[in-house]
């Protein structure tokens, strides 16, 4: 089974939280007494980011044209809220491929 999951962690918590076996998906695959491998991803993700900041950005005067502009706000806001947590080392994308024993 393959998972891709997401954490942030907020100013005044802990990072550890973001270590992938510290996760919410970790947690779970452990306590279910599954084993698993780790692919960190959010290099990856960070990328993806920038273009969405991008593409939001140029794609803005279409979406003020058409009368969308929550949408560019909304996309662009949560786009550069998550590319910050990155580079604050606040948030990691991890693919959890876990397997099933029986």
């Amino acid at each position: 089974m393959g998972i891709f999951f997401d954490q942030s962690c907020a100013v005044d918590e802990s990072r550890e939280i973001l270590l992938s076996e510290n996760t919410n998906v970790g947690k779970a695959l452990r306590n279910n007494h599954l084993t698993y491998h780790v692919v960190d991803f959010t290099s990856n993700s960070r990328e993806i980011w920038i273009r969405e900041i991008k593409a939001a950005e140029e794609l803005k005067e279409s979406f003020v044209k058409e009368g969308n502009t929550t949408i560019y706000e909304d996309r662009a806001k949560d786009a550069r809220q998550t590319l910050e947590l990155i580079e604050d080392g606040r948030h990691v994308r991890y693919f959890y491929l876990a397997k099933f024993h029986g």
